[in-house]
């Protein structure tokens, strides 16, 4: 009787041993989930523990824990397959070192059943796992909507000076007469207007000016540049996008009464500090390669206040941005 006892004491210290060891293995680690890992503690702490309460506890733990118990204490409780004592107790201080040698001769002596089960119970895990990735892929993929697609959903209309656009709302609360306006404003108006705008891959937003503030807001889709040219001939370049690490803007003010345009900002591939060289971006999908803003002005935009630039007062205004110039002026 005490013969029988002092073997299941042993082989519970034997256990407990080898469930701390596993715990402490990188190699263990890398590739047990952190939940697995706790549950193999709480079971090396439940079988030294011993009796009903322990064997309740390993049990609780789920059947992974004690199949793993179960093969140490297996192997372990043989002096063919058991390591030295000494030498297992050494080695949980560099646990890598003993258990991968050991993993391969306990995987070529483990029975066929066993090996059958651990390798369903893996691809069942990876099956789980490569299933959310795909879903999570797909909502990705449905999240990232074509032009056309967005233009039909939205009702967007092409705009005669470049991409598609819709006015989503003018406010009726306020009207200002234009005797109230400063003299660059030619009719009355309400006190704001916004619109949705997308704009695809190769086309511009022509230079043109306003007498009203416009402010850039970016929704979805690549990048956008708010190219201004300034009454002292200076030119701003503006990103308008998500990339706040990067210098992005994800809103912009154009202030009243300065010349603007706007391009894809991957349209350009590179360009000088000053304007006057850059290199376009061949091959652009118009269809994936896109910027979806809105666009927001107060008091509210008017056809009639709209007024386009011509190459030649902008060459003599900004002469060094000629390169800038000529692609946002189209030639009639």
């Amino acid at each position: 009787m005490r013969k029988r006892k002092k073997e299941r004491e042993t082989e519970r210290e034997r256990a407990f041993l080898a469930l701390t060891f596993l715990t402490r293995s990188r190699t263990w680690s890398s590739i047990c989930s952190a939940e697995t890992r706790r549950n193999t503690k709480v079971a090396a702490r439940d079988m030294v523990a011993g009796g009903a309460g322990g064997r309740r506890g390993v049990a609780r733990r789920g059947a992974v824990v004690v199949v793993v118990g179960w093969i140490l204490c297996w192997s372990l409780s043989c002096p063919a397959r058991a390591p030295d004592r000494a030498a297992f107790t050494w080695s949980c201080a560099n646990p890598d070192r003993w258990f991968l040698p050991q993993r391969r001769r306990w995987t070529a002596e483990m029975s066929p059943k066993i090996l059958e089960a651990a390798a369903l119970s893996r691809l069942r895990i990876g099956g789980a796992g490569e299933e959310k990735k795909r879903e999570s892929m797909a909502a990705t993929s449905a999240e990232k909507k074509t032009a056309a697609e967005i233009v039909a959903m939205l009702d967007l209309q092409r705009h005669p000076d470049g991409g598609f656009i819709l006015e989503t709302f003018r406010d009726p609360s306020i009207s200002l007469p234009m005797s109230d306006l400063p003299p660059h404003y030619k009719v009355d108006r309400a006190v704001s207007s916004a619109i949705y705008f997308l704009l695809p891959a190769g086309e511009i937003v022509r230079l043109h000016r306003i007498p009203c503030a416009e402010t850039w807001h970016y929704y979805m889709g690549e990048p956008l540049t708010v190219f201004e040219v300034h009454d002292d001939g200076q030119i701003k370049m503006t990103v308008v996008g998500p990339d706040l690490r990067h210098g992005q803007k994800p809103q912009y003010t154009v202030p009243p009464n300065v010349w603007f345009g706007a391009f894809l900002t991957c349209d350009i591939e590179s360009f000088t500090e000053d304007g006057s060289v850059f290199v376009k971006t061949p091959g652009r999908d118009t269809e994936l390669h896109y910027s979806f803003v809105g666009v927001t002005c107060a008091p509210a935009f008017q056809i009639e206040d709209d007024e386009m630039a011509t190459r030649e007062s902008m060459k003599a205004l900004a002469p060094k941005a000629e390169a800038f110039i000529n692609y946002l002026v189209p030639s009639d």
